[in-house]
């Protein structure tokens, strides 16, 4: 089991470096929304969770990605994924298309990038209306799209 969950750990982390740098390097990725922090990668992600906790916004996992990293012998720049969401607002999404629940909960990347500059990045709630069948769940969706600038934005502010 452990072998399986350094595996899964590997791939991630191939993931996650394929589609922010080396596919897109300075590019935009479509439906992501990317936001340059003042602070470290430590501290934005620090910031990010006690705001979404104030917020009474679930945090089910950190994940240290570059810790990750090192445990398996390789080296990533700091990496973090945060991992949250709110249930009632999940669940109305599920009720208009159960698959949704393959993008909840919702997560921010918190990175740093080539160039030393630590990144906030997350998809756009609205990407899942084209993915999914959610036309009926257009307000919700909006409303997480909202709420989600405001956070970041509230995470980043000096």
């Amino acid at each position: 089991m452990k072998h399986i969950n350094k595996i899964l750990l590997l791939l991630s982390l191939f993931l996650v470096a394929a589609g922010f740098e080396i596919k897109h390097p300075n590019a935009n990725v479509p439906g992501l929304i990317n936001k340059e922090s003042p602070y470290s990668v430590q501290e934005t992600t620090a910031r990010m969770v006690k705001i979404l906790k104030k917020k009474g916004l679930k945090v089910f996992n950190v994940i240290n990605h570059a810790e990750g990293a090192k445990n398996a012998g390789m080296d990533l720049r700091p990496t973090t994924v945060i991992v949250f969401g709110n249930p009632k607002i999940g669940t109305q999404l599920m009720q208009c298309d159960q698959r949704v629940g393959l993008a909840l909960p919702m997560k921010l990347l918190v990175w740093e990038n080539k160039a030393g500059k630590a990144m906030m990045g997350y998809t756009d709630p609205i990407e899942l209306k084209e993915k999914f069948d959610l036309k009926d769940c257009s307000g919700v969706l909006g409303k997480m799209q909202n709420a989600l600038d405001k956070l970041t934005n509230a995470a980043l502010s000096k």
